[in-house]
């Protein structure tokens, strides 16, 4: 078949890959842990917003890790 070329299959053409959506998310996380302020109202808030990231950050790695697992039988 001289002529054709045959492009490689990707799978995620049109938007970026898990991972490294996940470490976009880690990066901006660490960057969210520089200290601001140590005491008071600010602190209470950021740490809130820490709580929330985490969060996020382990429900976006339970997410990738259900989506890429191999089935265990047909049915699944």
């Amino acid at each position: 078949m001289e002529g054709k070329s045959y492009k490689p299959f990707k799978p995620y053409k049109n938007f970026e890959h898990p991972i490294r959506v996940l470490f976009y998310y880690l990066n901006f996380l660490e960057k969210l842990m520089e200290p601001v302020s140590t005491s008071g109202f600010t602190a209470l808030l950021k740490l809130y917003g820490i709580a929330i990231m985490v969060t996020l950050a382990v429900g976006l790695v339970a997410a990738v890790v259900l989506m890429t697992r191999m089935p265990r039988s047909p049915q699944e």
